[in-house]
């Protein structure tokens, strides 16, 4: 869609808007529902700097398919999330009542103490006993699409080329030298 020609059919042009460069059109399937879709013909065309910050002649063209979409905040928040996520170790872990070293015969009899009914000594109510609910070993990580994922990288790249600021992180990789080993 980006810079390349598209042929398509049954296209209805509804709006045009000169100064983003943008056209909306609506296409009909025959016995279907109209879609919508957006296409762009605009690409950004940056200057290459150098480790300096000076520029050295060159130009870049970005593409809008990539640097020019419209950032999606959710799709970022999960792919952050996953991320987070896939840090994590997932060993926490409390010994629970079976786990807990110790006896298990009845510590007094049932009736006639006076005090309250107890069983074994690992009992969650006794120091030393086990841990009621405590954490167990699990793992935190869970599966995103791949679409999704690669709508949330595009969004960042978007927010950042929109960013003025940021900008200085696009800098030429000619002049860089690779570590020499020791």
């Amino acid at each position: 869609m980006g810079g390349e020609q598209v042929k398509v059919l049954n296209l209805k042009v509804l709006k045009i808007i000169p100064e983003n460069n943008l056209i909306l059109v609506k296409r009909f399937d025959s016995g279907g529902k109209g879609c919508l879709f957006k296409q762009l013909r605009n690409s950004m065309e940056l200057a290459v700097l150098n480790t300096r910050g000076k520029e050295t002649g060159r130009k870049v063209v970005l593409s809008d398919a990539v640097f020019g979409v419209e950032a999606n905040d959710h799709a970022i928040y999960l792919d952050v999330k996953q991320y987070l996520a896939d840090q994590r170790q997932g060993t926490h872990k409390s010994k629970q009542r079976n786990e807990v070293a110790g006896s298990t015969r009845k510590l007094k009899r049932q009736k006639g103490t006076g005090g309250a009914r107890c069983g074994s000594i690992k009992s969650p109510l006794f120091v030393g006993g086990g841990r009621v609910f405590g954490p167990v070993p699990r793992d935190y990580s869970f599966k995103l699409n791949k679409k999704l994922k690669r709508l949330a990288r595009r969004s960042a790249l978007s927010y950042k080329m929109k960013d003025e600021a940021s900008r200085s992180w696009r800098i030429s990789l000619s002049r860089l030298r690779a570590p020499r080993p020791s």
